[in-house]
């Protein structure tokens, strides 16, 4: 049960951190005004959530988490913002839900933008730029306290970053993309939702690491769904159909990810969750534009339609930026075996919304192939996190 414990004006917002954030004050307003000081006090609330975010990450003190809710009334008029507090469990099972919920989101945005015109690297680029402000700022917060440690940390492990970051947020991205101008978002995400299978093989393959008889029947059973989820394709094998173009995008998008989560595993506990996600988004996003450049002239970017700056900018924020970092919260808070079985909405999230957004029906045994996927990969991504702890509590039963 949620607990309230305080109702602030519209004058102060008193964050977790502490820090007083002033907000606009309440005047007579025109009829558009309104929507203007909406959107402002939401940036201001962003960087609030961004910022505690960061705190819980780095001091590791905070126990609890403040939501808050923007409620608008007698048209605008008057609103306040309530401040709600609620434990660890609850707190990281309800962001758990929510990051993926909206990470979820990114190939329904991706998709209404094709449809208004827009070319893969322009749509990318739109993306990254939205999303940079943020990270930067998140950068700025973390300098004064992790300088020295950034400093301390060797060329080699600098190095690993950056291809880390080419790999899952530049070239995955970009492959991601590609591939959803040929097939639908929801058959995406359910290509895209076995990439836990490719960390298991590549896990195998590059450091030995044994494969239970659970995780092979597990990894059996999410390709027989993949098989499912193609079947009515599998009749015109050739590269000539979008279809498998588009498949065979998405399925090395989903390979270079896994590539970038199994670095990633060696990276994190070097820089830290919150630094890692946050200078690697920022390389790859300075990587896209200088892309960008070389393919593209500048004032190319400004001659869309706004429907597409909207889509993109939600794709920045909604989709990109607020669930990178809540879902790490949830990681903290729940542990990464629950984090990994309530990610099996996602693909549930994304089929429901292309279904209701963009008239996207899967068939009968497609339906039966995402089943089939939800489960197999949920059960490996379980063993996956449950392997790495009991690897953990060996090493520090060692030390």
């Amino acid at each position: 049960m949620a607990e309230t414990t305080g109702l602030l004006n519209r004058h102060t917002l008193k964050g977790v951190s502490g820090v007083r954030i002033p907000l606009s004050p309440q005047k007579e307003k025109s009829p558009h005004s309104w929507a203007f000081s909406l959107m402002s006090d939401l940036f201001f609330l962003l960087s609030d959530f961004i910022g505690d975010a960061l705190l819980i990450h780095t001091s590791g003190v905070i126990s609890t988490f403040r939501v808050y809710g923007c409620c608008l009334a007698n048209g605008g008029k008057h609103s306040y913002l309530a401040a709600v507090k609620i434990n660890d469990q609850t707190s990281g099972i309800l962001f758990a839900l929510v990051g993926t919920l909206l990470f979820s989101m990114k190939a329904i945005f991706v998709k209404l933008s094709y449809l208004e015109g827009i070319d893969t690297l322009s749509l990318l680029l739109l993306r990254m730029v939205f999303a940079l402000p943020f990270y930067l700022f998140v950068i700025s917060r973390l300098w004064r306290s992790n300088v020295k440690k950034w400093r301390s940390i060797s060329t080699k492990h600098w190095i690993s970053l950056a291809v880390a970051a080419i790999l899952g947020y530049y070239l995955s991205s970009f492959l991601d993309f590609m591939g959803l101008r040929f097939i639908d978002a929801s058959v995406e995400r359910l290509i895209l939702f076995i990439y836990p299978t490719f960390i298991a093989i590549i896990s195998f393959l590059a450091f030995g690491e044994r494969v239970s008889r659970l995780q092979f029947g597990a990894l059996a059973l999410s390709y027989v769904g993949l098989f499912f989820v193609f079947g009515h394709n599998l009749g015109d094998l050739s590269m000539t159909s979008t279809f498998w173009k588009g498949a065979m995008l998405i399925c090395a998008c989903a390979v270079t990810f896994a590539l970038f989560m199994v670095m990633s595993q060696w990276l994190i506990p070097i820089f830290g969750a919150t630094s890692f996600t946050s200078i690697s988004m920022t390389i790859a996003c300075f990587f896209v534009i200088g892309h960008f450049l070389t393919v593209h002239e500048v004032r190319g970017i400004l001659s869309h339609t706004t429907n597409v700056y909207v889509y993109a900018l939600a794709m920045a924020t909604i989709a990109t930026v607020i669930p990178s970092y809540i879902v790490n919260y949830a990681i903290q808070r729940i542990g990464a075996t629950r984090a990994a079985i309530l990610a099996s909405v996602g693909p549930i999230s994304t089929i429901s919304l292309a279904y209701l957004l963009l008239g996207e029906r899967l068939l009968p045994i497609q339906i039966v192939g995402a089943l089939l996927i939800i489960v197999g990969v949920t059960i490996v991504s379980v063993e996956v996190k449950r392997k790495a702890k009991k690897e953990k509590l060996g090493i520090s039963k060692l030390n």
